[in-house]
């Protein structure tokens, strides 16, 4: 009797709506610089923000901040409180987005090259164009969830 296997692959299919990149950052630990890969994540529901995930054990980070401000970040300083960010160039000379977060769970800095950033930001751009925020929002959503999270 033979046995025959099969194998299927799974290769995970662009979700509507929503722009994923894995992008590897630069860790800028004192001595001792490290790569380290961070999950850039828009979503049309919420198009004012930017989810970032880190992928550290030593410092789980999940910071959000606003499209825009990452944005402005290639071209100039920008931020406060969790997340700061600013452009600079590496001794190489290659351009890249300095990022400084930190959070009750810990703190990195980390550099992020701009070209990636600046490709990132282009696809969530080809989603929602700059200033049509507003036209993706579901206020009956957002009222809904606001109420719900005041009742519990």
């Amino acid at each position: 009797m033979s046995v025959c296997a099969r194998f299927h692959y799974v290769t995970a299919l662009p979700t509507p709506g929503v722009v994923s990149q894995l992008l590897t950052v630069r860790l800028l630990a004192p001595g001792r610089p490290s790569d380290l890969e961070a999950d850039f994540w828009y979503d049309v529901v919420e198009p004012y923000g930017v989810r970032i995930t880190f992928h550290s054990e030593a410092v789980p980070l999940r910071p959000e901040l606003d499209r825009s401000s990452l944005a402005r970040g290639v071209m100039e300083p920008v931020g406060g409180g969790r997340v700061s960010m600013w452009p600079s160039l590496t001794v190489d000379g290659r351009a890249v987005v300095v990022m400084s977060v930190s959070g009750p769970e810990g703190d990195l800095v980390c550099e992020v090259s701009t070209e990636q950033l600046h490709r990132f930001l282009a696809r969530t751009y080809t989603l929602v164009p700059a200033g049509t925020e507003s036209d993706h929002l579901d206020l009956d959503a957002v009222v809904e969830r606001l109420l719900t999270s005041d009742a519990q």
